[in-house]
C-alpha cells in the first residue's frame, strides 16, 4: 500500500487550515484603514465647526477691517508686520506672502487665543490681503504609550515592516509655500462668495494629508473676509502605525503559536495513523493469513477507538482462519471412524455368499470408500506437513542430486508420461529440509501430469540465478486463467479444465507447494508460456 502524496495528507490539509490564520491581520489592516477614514472624517467635521465658530468670532467687527489709512498708519502697519513675521510661528510662509501679508493685530491676538498646536489659521480680508496668519502644521511630540518590555521588543522587530508598508510620519510636513498659498487662496475666493469648503490635500512628500476648511466673515450682509483652518492627518496617520505595530506584532505571536501547536497536532495525528496503517499492513500477509496484531491504543479520541476496533476485528478474524486451518484435520478425524465401520461391514458382507448382482454393488461401494480414504488423506496431509515443518532441522543437501533422483522416479511412477531434465551447469548446495523438497516435487510434478497435453514433456528445471535457486516444472496443455492465477496456491481451491485428471480433487496440492516454499523463505508462482502452449509452476527461495 503506498502512502498517501503530502498534497492530499491531513498534515497538508491542516496546513492549508492554519494558513487561514494569515486572515487575522487581513482584517485587523482592514479595520485600522477604517478607523483612520472616521478619525480624519472626525477631524475633518472638527476643522469645520472650529473654522465657524472662528468666523463667528470675527464677524460684524468692522474695526478688524478697516481699508483706509495714512502715511502714518503705512509705516505702523509696516512695523506690525514686520514684528508678526518674526512672531509668526510659520515665518517662512509669512515671507512668502510679501506685500499680500498686512497683519492685523487684534486679528492676529485673537486668533493666539484660538489657534492650537499643528493648526495653522489664515484671516484674508476681501482684497486677498492676509490679516492674520497663526500656528503651523508642525506636529507636535506625540507621547509614548507605556508597554510591557516584551511588547516593546515586538514592536521593534515589526516596526520597520509597517513603516515600509503604511510610511513614517514626519513631525513636519513638508509642502511648496507657494504651492499653499495658491491653495488657500482657491478656498478664500470661493469663500468670499459665499460657498463654505473643506477639503483634503496631499502634501508634497506624498504622505501626509492637510484638512483645509474656509469660512467666510460676514459684515452685516456683506463678506468682509474669509477664514481658512488647516491640520495636517500626521496624528491619525501615527494612531495608525501604532495600532499596526502592535496588530502585527500580537499576529506574529498567535501566527507562531497556532502554527507551532497545529504542526505539532498534525505531526503527531500522522504518526498515529502511520503506526495503525503500518501494523495492518503486516498484520495480514500476502495469502490473506494473520501474522501479526494491531496493538490498540488507549486514546480517547477517534483514532484511539478505531485502533481498538481493528484489533477486536483482527482477532476474531484470525480464531476464524485457525478454525479453517483446522477444519479439514477435523473433518478427516471424524470421518475416520464411520468410514472403518463401512469398510469392515463391506469386508462382513464379501464373506458372506452373495449373488452376482450384490457383488457388482458391493465393489461398486468399496471403490467409493477407497475413494473417499484418499480424500480424508489429502485433507490431513496440510496438516502433517505443517506439524513436520515445525520440528524439522534443515540439512546442507545437492539440489541437483536430489531433484533428479525424484525426476528418475519419476519415470517409474508415471510411465505414460515424459520427462526431461535440464540439470544445473554447477553444483548446487543449499541448507533445505529434503524429504519437504521432494513432497513439493511430486506435488508440481503430480499437477503436471494432470494437465499435460498427451505425448507432450514435462521439464523439470534447476537454475541457480544470484542469489537465488528456483526449480521449475512445466507442461504443454491448459493454460491458466490470469483471474485465478493469485488464488491457485490457496487452500481448497482447484481449477481443472478439458484434459485433466478426472480423479477427486480438493486442491490441497498446490497448498502444500506454497507452504513449503515459505518455509524455505521462498514464495511459489505460475504463469503461462510465452507461445501461450501451456503452463509453467516456479518454486525459487534464497540460498
Amino acid at each position: 500500500m503506498q502512502s498517501p502524496a503530502f498534497f492530499g495528507s491531513i498534515r497538508a490539509r491542516l496546513l492549508l487550515i492554519a494558513l487561514l490564520l494569515l486572515l487575522i491581520p487581513i482584517i485587523g489592516f482592514r479595520f485600522v484603514q477604517q478607523m483612520e477614514l472616521l478619525l480624519r472624517e472626525g477631524q475633518r467635521q472638527v476643522l469645520v465647526s472650529a473654522a465657524k465658530l472662528l468666523s463667528v468670532t470675527l464677524s460684524d467687527r468692522p474695526r478688524l477691517f478697516i481699508s483706509a489709512a495714512s502715511e502714518d498708519e503705512a509705516e505702523q502697519v509696516e512695523r506690525r508686520k514686520l514684528l508678526a513675521l518674526f512672531g509668526s510661528a510659520d515665518p517662512e510662509t509669512a515671507a512668502q506672502l510679501g506685500a499680500a501679508y498686512l497683519p492685523s493685530e487684534e486679528i492676529e491676538r485673537i486668533l493666539g487665543v484660538v489657534g492650537k498646536t499643528a493648526t495653522r489659521i489664515w484671516v484674508v480680508d476681501s482684497r486677498s490681503r492676509v490679516r492674520g496668519l497663526a500656528g503651523s502644521l508642525k506636529v507636535g511630540e506625540s507621547k509614548q504609550i507605556s508597554s510591557s518590555a516584551f511588547q516593546q521588543v515586538y514592536t521593534s522587530a515589526v516596526r520597520p515592516i509597517v513603516r515600509v508598508v503604511a510610511g513614517d510620519p514626519d513631525e513636519i510636513v513638508s509642502e511648496d509655500p507657494g504651492q499653499v498659498t495658491r491653495a488657500v487662496m482657491t478656498q478664500v475666493d470661493r469663500a468670499l462668495s459665499g460657498q463654505p469648503t473643506a477639503y483634503p490635500r496631499y502634501a508634497s512628500d506624498g504622505v501626509a494629508t492637510v484638512i483645509s476648511a474656509a469660512e467666510p466673515i460676514w459684515q452685516g450682509d456683506n463678506i468682509v473676509g474669509a477664514v481658512v483652518m488647516e491640520e495636517t492627518t500626521s496624528g491619525s496617520q501615527s494612531i495608525k502605525l501604532a495600532a499596526l505595530e502592535s496588530l502585527l506584532a500580537m499576529t506574529l505571536v498567535v501566527l507562531l503559536v497556532g502554527f507551532g501547536a497545529l504542526l505539532i497536532f498534525a505531526w503527531r495525528l500522522a504518526y498515529r495513523v502511520r503506526v495503525l496503517q503500518k501494523q495492518a499492513e503486516t498484520a495480514i500477509d500476502a495469502q490473506g493469513r494473520i501474522r501479526g496484531s494491531i496493538s490498540g491504543s488507549d486514546s480517547k479520541d477517534e483514532i484511539g477507538a478505531l485502533s481498538l476496533s481493528l484489533e477486536a476485528i483482527l482477532l476474531r478474524l484470525s480464531h476464524y482462519n485457525h478454525y479453517l486451518e483446522q477444519m479439514a484435520a477435523r473433518l478427516s478425524h471424524e470421518l475416520r471412524t464411520p468410514l472403518a465401520v463401512v469398510r469392515s461391514s463391506l469386508d462382513n458382507l464379501r464373506a458372506t455368499d452373495k449373488s452376482p448382482d450384490e457383488n457388482v454393488y458391493i465393489a461398486r461401494a468399496e471403490d467409493g470408500v477407497q475413494r473417499l480414504s484418499s480424500l480424508i488423506s489429502r485433507m490431513s496431509e496440510a496438516t502433517r506437513l505443517e506439524s513436520m515443518l515445525v520440528g524439522a532441522e534443515k540439512t546442507a543437501s545437492d539440489l541437483g542430486r536430489l531433484v533428479g533422483g525424484c525426476v528418475e522416479g519419476y519415470r517409474i511412477a508415471y510411465p505414460g508420461s515424459t520427462f526431461a531434465f535440464a540439470a544445473p551447469g554447477e553444483k548446487i548446495v543449499a541448507d533445505v529440509i529434503p524429504d519437504a523438497i521432494a513432497q513439493m516435487l511430486d506435488k508440481l510434478v503430480q499437477n503436471a501430469v494432470d494437465f499435460a497435453r498427451p505425448g507432450s514433456p514435462i521439464v523439470v528445471a534447476l537454475i541457480r540465478s544470484g542469489k537465488r535457486v528456483s526449480v521449475q516444472v512445466e507442461n504443454k496443455g491448459v493454460t491458466v486463467s490470469p483471474a485465478i492465477a493469485s488464488t491457485l496456491f490457496n487452500s481448497m481451491v482447484s481449477s481443472r479444465g478439458d484434459g485433466a485428471d478426472s480423479g477427486s480433487h480438493l486442491g490441497l496440492g498446490l497448498y502444500v507447494v506454497r507452504l513449503i516454499a515459505e518455509f524455505h523463505g521462498g514464495s511459489a508462482t505460475v504463469q503461462n508460456l510465452p507461445d501461450a502452449s501451456g503452463v509453467r509452476f516456479e518454486v525459487s527461495w534464497p540460498v
